[in-house]
């Protein structure tokens, strides 16, 4: 924040609680305050018992993370925005932990559409809706992507996944529209991946980079056999044994190095891709033109 300067903020939750999986993680927004106002509604979602997620365990489960959701107004479009990091599993479709998956997607993609027809229901300035998110979807059709689709969500599409190597589409953008304000400016696109490995953290960069990482991966072994000596589980021990062995690998040679630098540079940015859109948000015309057709 500090880089980005005074024109803007920040509104996060606090950590989700370990015990269901969460990994004490955050969700959260940053906006730019002279484009997007923040109009004083935030909060999580917590699920209503009829919604409520067991397909892994006969106990009734709210999300392992908790969605957030945040009012936003730009211009004239309004938008309830909403974010997740969807329980990711198991990729054995036949699996209940990959049933767990699919069911949050289901969860959260009802729970917005229920709220989205309420709010149509009440008011004439019903808001719209939008999703986003890691929701460790593979690709497109899969189970998770068609939970999203079935509870009324448009998906945004794109050629190439948002992991790092673009081969899967973990994350995802898609949108509940109110009266068709939704409108994309260059709808026909499908190239909405930001892939910043291009500019930083590059292939060719290696050479530069392979200095500091002798130097990182010799420190996290030394962590890692302080942790060795202190734990007392064997299932403790067998985790740390695996990350020291792997840490040795990686710098046994300068072809398993560079191998290793692929893994590296996403922990010094991140192993998921950036996605954006650019939507209208002025609609004095149609306003305008409501107005004249009136009686």
């Amino acid at each position: 924040m500090r880089i980005l300067g005074d024109d803007f903020d920040y509104i996060i939750t606090d950590v989700t609680h370990s015990s269901i999986g969460g990994n004490e993680e955050r969700l959260g927004f940053i906006y730019d305050k002279n484009k997007v106002k923040f109009t004083g509604v935030a909060g999580e979602i917590v699920l209503p018992p009829k919604l409520m997620i067991s397909k892994e365990t006969k106990e009734k489960l709210q999300f392992s993370r908790s969605p957030f959701g945040v009012d936003f107004q730009s211009g004239w479009f309004k938008f309830f925005f909403s974010t997740v990091h969807i329980y990711f599993g198991s990729n054995s479709t036949s699996s209940d932990k990959y049933k767990r998956r699919v069911q949050e997607i289901e969860a959260v993609a009802k729970y917005l559409a229920n709220e989205a027809k309420k709010s149509a229901e009440s008011n004439s300035s019903s808001t719209n809706y939008i999703l986003v998110g890691d929701f460790n979807i593979k690709k497109e059709g899969s189970q998770g992507f068609n939970a999203l689709k079935d509870n009324g969500f448009t998906v945004v599409t794109n050629n190439v996944g948002s992991n790092s190597d673009q081969t899967s589409f973990y994350d995802q953008i898609s949108f509940m529209s109110n009266k068709d304000e939704m409108k994309f400016l260059e709808p026909k696109r499908k190239d909405r991946v930001i892939q910043f490995f291009n500019s930083i953290f590059r292939d060719d960069d290696y050479e530069m980079y392979k200095p500091i990482m002798k130097e990182r991966i010799a420190e996290k072994l030394e962590e890692n056999l302080e942790e060795l000596e202190k734990a007392t589980s064997n299932t403790a021990k067998k985790k740390i044994n695996s990350r020291i062995a792997s840490l040795k690998a990686a710098r046994k040679t300068d072809t398993s190095l560079k191998a290793y630098y692929k893994k590296w540079r996403t922990f010094q940015a991140s192993d998921h891709l950036p996605l954006w859109v650019e939507i209208e948000i002025n609609f004095t015309d149609k306003y305008l033109e409501k107005i004249k057709n009136m009686d």
